[in-house]
């Protein structure tokens, strides 16, 4: 993974842990909470609390980011420059899909030629029902 290689090139330690909570991170974003059950599902040797300084050292480095949507539920998830998307959350459930959305670049010209505000980062996130739970 090229974050792996990045991370080393700052001086970052890649233990088998911190590998571990990155590849969790992989799939979609993810409370400590839910870092840490899902690695204790796949028997790896973690403690919580090592979820969360693992966490707030990806966070230093610039790796991954926190995340908040309706609930107010920290989240994280990994920062890929080269892979901007949105979020769609399940009222019902609870899961979240990622989503990409080719109109994007129209919009933010839209509103820089409408109100002359430059956007430096923005996100956005549809709430509704999953295909699972229709």
């Amino acid at each position: 993974m090229k974050i792996y290689q990045d991370l080393r090139n700052k001086g970052f330690r890649i233990t088998s842990q911190r590998e571990s909570v990155m590849k969790a991170l992989s799939s979609s974003p993810l409370t400590a909470e839910e870092i840490y059950k899902k690695l204790k599902g796949d028997s790896v040797d973690i403690d919580l609390a090592s979820v969360y300084r693992t966490l707030e050292l990806f966070i230093k480095f610039g790796v991954i980011k926190e995340l908040f949507f309706n609930d107010s539920i920290k989240r994280y998830e990994i920062i890929d420059h080269n892979d901007h998307h949105h979020h769609l959350i399940c009222t019902e459930c609870g899961s979240i899909e990622d989503i990409a959305l080719s109109l994007e670049k129209k919009f933010i010209k839209e509103i820089k030629n409408k109100s002359k505000f430059k956007v430096e980062k923005h996100s956005l996130e549809f709430f509704g029902i999953c295909r699972k739970c229709q």
